[in-house]
């Protein structure tokens, strides 16, 4: 029984820390895709920085202090070398600063 128990407490950790990404960008719904939106982008990105910052105890995807903007190929988007990005907050993030939603 213990051993199911543990099994089953691995199994949704490992489920929560996949949902942690390197990079990420917002986005407005446009038909049949998306439309980057870059102001969005850099607030969120900049907000999620400064989230939870100097607090310990927190899961990793809470906070996202290496979280920075950065350019390839003449594109800006979020970028956190670590990973720590998390789908769901960056995607609260950027509804909160204008952007449908967030692509990761």
């Amino acid at each position: 029984m213990q051993f199911s128990t543990l099994l089953i407490a691995f199994v949704f950790a490992a489920g929560v820390i996949a949902d942690t990404h390197y990079n990420a960008i917002c986005v407005d719904d446009a038909e049949g895709g998306f439309i980057y939106n870059a102001a969005a982008t850099e607030s969120s990105c900049n907000d999620y920085m400064l989230r939870n910052q100097g607090q310990t105890g927190l899961d990793y995807w809470e906070t996202c202090a290496d979280c920075k903007m950065t350019t390839n190929n003449d594109i800006p988007f979020c970028n956190s070398a670590s990973g720590s990005i998390g789908g769901d907050e960056i995607t609260g993030y950027c509804q909160a600063n204008g952007a449908q939603g967030a692509q990761t």
